[in-house]
């Protein structure tokens, strides 16, 4: 998920969103989105990322036949953004956390709206007190995390970004990835 705040929403102004397919990397579907207000301007564009899931092997879809019915996706790209972040941070341990039951989604896996909070969690009270400093954030699933799993956040900190990512304790691969840039 990516996201980039190009207006600030404000109250009592209505907006609406739009989304659709703009492409396919191997077993990876890109849609991007907006949301708008009532002139028609972008108040935030961004891009999320996809799989078909095989729900009994609990792996991605990499049946070939299956996924070339979606080859021809194509459409407006508002964002500059891929599903896998290529630089490398010097990260620090902040917190260890252990997954709660109320974090899991029907599969079993946390729910991915709790990566950014768990990032938020991380933050420190001064950070939390700038974040409308933050104009993008960019969510990265890397391995899933399952009840009970005991995990470590990580930050790292660059000119224009605050980057942290969850370390499952039981193998020291990473989880989730969350970069905050102003």
């Amino acid at each position: 998920f990516s996201a980039e705040v190009r207006k600030s929403l404000l109250p009592n102004v209505r907006y609406r969103a739009q989304t659709w397919h703009t492409g396919m990397q191997g077993p990876v579907f890109r849609r991007d989105f907006r949301i708008f207000d009532e002139n028609g301007d972008d108040a935030v564009v961004g891009a999320t990322f996809s799989s078909l899931l095989d729900v009994k092997k609990h792996r991605l879809c990499m049946d070939r036949a299956l996924l070339a019915n979606f080859r021809d996706i194509s459409g407006e790209v508002l964002l500059e953004a891929e599903h896998r972040l290529r630089e490398s941070f010097e990260f620090v341990p902040q917190e260890t956390r252990k997954v709660r039951a109320s974090w899991l989604d029907g599969l079993g896996h946390v729910n991915n709206m709790r990566y950014a909070e768990l990032a938020y969690d991380a933050l420190l009270p001064t950070e939390r007190e700038k974040i409308d400093a933050f104009r993008r954030m960019d969510v990265y699933f890397l391995r899933e995390l399952t009840e009970d799993a005991v995990f470590t956040v990580e930050k790292a900190a660059t000119d224009d970004a605050i980057v942290l990512r969850g370390v499952i304790d039981a193998d020291g691969k990473p989880s989730f990835l969350v970069k905050l840039t102003t």
